[in-house]
């Protein structure tokens, strides 16, 4: 991981090449787990096991976020909302589809 020096080096790259108007946030750590802990905002936490499909899954969170006008509250209820409009046959029938199909993927 990169200490602040090493930031502070890149910043002054990026501010030299006319990059200094760009938005930005130093990202630290240990004070963001501080914050975390902290957890002066009052925020409720959940953690998912989402195995080989991190990266997608992060990906929809974030195009969904994105949609939503960079505002994760509303993305979260709206996802609440999405999730809430298919109905239980079709989730089923999803869920099915995946068993059979990984069923057939082993002898």
């Amino acid at each position: 991981m990169e200490t602040v020096a090493d930031v502070k080096a890149h910043c002054e790259w990026l501010i030299a090449h006319g990059r200094a108007g760009e938005a930005a946030k130093l990202f630290m750590p240990r004070v963001e787990n501080q914050r975390r802990r902290a957890n002066r905002e009052g925020y409720h936490r959940f953690t998912i096991e989402v195995g080989n499909m991190y990266g997608d899954f992060h990906a929809m969170k974030d195009r969904l976020i994105t949609l939503c006008f960079n505002n994760p509250p509303l993305a979260y209820a709206i996802l609440l909302q999405l999730i809430a409009a298919v109905p239980d046959d079709i989730i089923v029938g999803m869920a099915q589809a995946d068993q059979d199909a990984s069923k057939q993927e082993r002898p």
